[in-house]
C-alpha cells in the first residue's frame, strides 16, 4: 500500500480526492500477465538423487529459460498458460523432456531425473613424419677455396637461402630463412657448437677459419634442430 501526504494551503474537496483515488487504482500492475504462469522446476541426478546447478531449463519452442542454481531449481515467469513442453538440458546428461499444464497466475512444478550419458567428442589425429635430414645445399672443398671468404660468415652468405647475421665485432650466426641465433644448431665434425663469450655475442662461427673448413652441409626440416 502506498499513502501520500497532501499538503496545501487550501481545502480539498471530497471529489478531488476521490478523483486521485480513481488514478491511482487504475495503475495497471507489470508483474505478470494475467494470461501466464510460473514454472519451477527442479533437476536432480537419477544416480545419487544429488540437485545439478548450471542446468539450462526452457519451454520449447520460445526464448523462455532460465538455469539451475545450487539447489538444483530453476523457475521461469511469465510462462503462457496451457500445455507446454519443459526441457532440461546439461553437457554429461541426457535431455529430459515433459510436457505439464501452466494455469494462469499459478506456479507448476516440474521435476527432472537426469541420467549420465557420455559426450561422445571425435579424435584429432596428429602424424609425424620421419625426418628427412638430407643436406639441401653443400659446399665441397673446391668450392670453399675457391670462394676466398674472409669469414666463416660469408660462406654461408653464397648459398640459396641462407645468410649469416654479424653478433658482436667478430660473431657471425647463421641465419636459415628465418631463423637465427640459437635456434639454429651448428655441428663441427659432428659435435653441437655454442655461443661464448659476454653476453654470448661470441658466434659458433668465429672459431674456426674459414681456409680450415672442408665442407659445408646444410640441413632443413622439422628435425634438423635436434
Amino acid at each position: 500500500m502506498i499513502r501520500f501526504l497532501l499538503r496545501t494551503e487550501t481545502p480539498v474537496s471530497v471529489c478531488t480526492l476521490a478523483c486521485l483515488a480513481l488514478l491511482l487504482t487504475a495503475i495497471p500492475s507489470h508483474a505478470q500477465r494475467p494470461d501466464t504462469g510460473t514454472v519451477v522446476a527442479t533437476v536432480t541426478d537419477a544416480d545419487s538423487g544429488d540437485p545439478i546447478p548450471g542446468v539450462n531449463v526452457l519451454v520449447d519452442g520460445t526464448p523462455l529459460g532460465a538455469a539451475t542454481g545450487p539447489d538444483g531449481r530453476a523457475t521461469l515467469p511469465s510462462v503462457p498458460a496451457g500445455t507446454q513442453t519443459i526441457v532440461a538440458r546439461s553437457v554429461g546428461y541426457a535431455t529430459g523432456r515433459t510436457d505439464v499444464e501452466v494455469l494462469a497466475g499459478q506456479t507448476t512444478r516440474v521435476a527432472f531425473s537426469l541420467r549420465s550419458s557420455p559426450v561422445e567428442m571425435r579424435g584429432v589425429e596428429v602424424t609425424a613424419l620421419g625426418p628427412d635430414l638430407q643436406p639441401t645445399q653443400q659446399l665441397a672443398d673446391r668450392q670453399i677455396r675457391e670462394a676466398d671468404a674472409a669469414d666463416t660468415g660469408g660462406l654461408l652468405r653464397g648459398l640459396p637461402g641462407i645468410d649469416a647475421v654479424r653478433r658482436g665485432p667478430l660473431g657471425f650466426d647463421p641465419n636459415v630463412r628465418g631463423l637465427t641465433g640459437t635456434e639454429v644448431g651448428v655441428y663441427v665434425d659432428g659435435m653441437r657448437t655454442f655461443p661464448a663469450g659476454p653476453l654470448r655475442m661470441d658466434s659458433q662461427l668465429s672459431h674456426f677459419d674459414p681456409s680450415s673448413v672442408q665442407s659445408v652441409e646444410v640441413v632443413k626440416g622439422p628435425y634438423a634442430l635436434t
